[in-house]
């Protein structure tokens, strides 16, 4: 029964997954993916994304990227993988160089991210993206809508609308906005008083 061969094959998965043994679990996903029985069950989803996953763990991250976009392809309805794997597909955009891709990705994961855990993260890297694609008049205003939206209920804290108040002020002293950078730095300076980047400002 060709139906319980693919179970077979993703429970070994599983477990090598659970044991941390990526290659393992990579393979025992793969034979899952490609045994026909494996088409209809509901484990399809999560065998496509523990194995962009193992890609990962194992450093391949062109594989695992393209093996992100086939499960977010796959994947239907609302599900916390879902807002997961957009994240992270975008996250490898960014290693890759592939700024524009990255962008797109962050932006859709803002989007997706309903309870605000990850924005201020994702719209950080966003900002980060468009200054490497030459759009600054874009990065500032993103990193200001940030910076003012002091997200300090998500993952990080606040860590990225303070990140996003000091970047922007890197990023007018760069362009020559003496007195616009004079103005952020002061700013960063008052949210965060005792950072080191704050005293090197000082």
């Amino acid at each position: 029964n060709l139906t319980f061969v693919a179970l077979s094959h993703f429970w070994l998965g599983e477990l090598a997954y659970r044991k941390g043994d990526a290659q393992e679990a990579l393979a025992q996903f793969e034979s899952f993916l490609k045994t026909p029985g494996s088409y209809t069950l509901t484990e399809r989803p999560t065998a496509l994304y523990n194995k962009a996953y193992c890609l990962y763990k194992l450093d391949r991250l062109e594989d695992a990227s393209a093996a992100f976009r086939v499960y977010l392809q796959d994947a239907k309805g609302k599900d916390r993988k879902i807002e997961d794997a957009t994240l992270r597909l975008a996250d490898l955009y960014f290693l890759l160089g592939k700024h524009a891709l990255a962008q797109e990705y962050y932006e859709k994961s803002v989007r997706l991210d309903a309870n605000g855990r990850y924005a201020g993260y994702a719209q950080f890297q966003q900002a980060l993206c468009m200054g490497l694609l030459g759009k600054d008049p874009q990065k500032m205003a993103t990193l200001r809508s940030l910076a003012a939206a002091n997200t300090e209920n998500d993952a990080y804290g606040g860590k990225y609308s303070d990140e996003a108040q000091y970047e922007l002020a890197q990023t007018q002293l760069r362009r020559g906005e003496n007195s616009d950078a004079e103005a952020s730095f002061k700013a960063y300076m008052r949210r965060v008083p005792n950072s080191e980047k704050a005293r090197r400002a000082a």
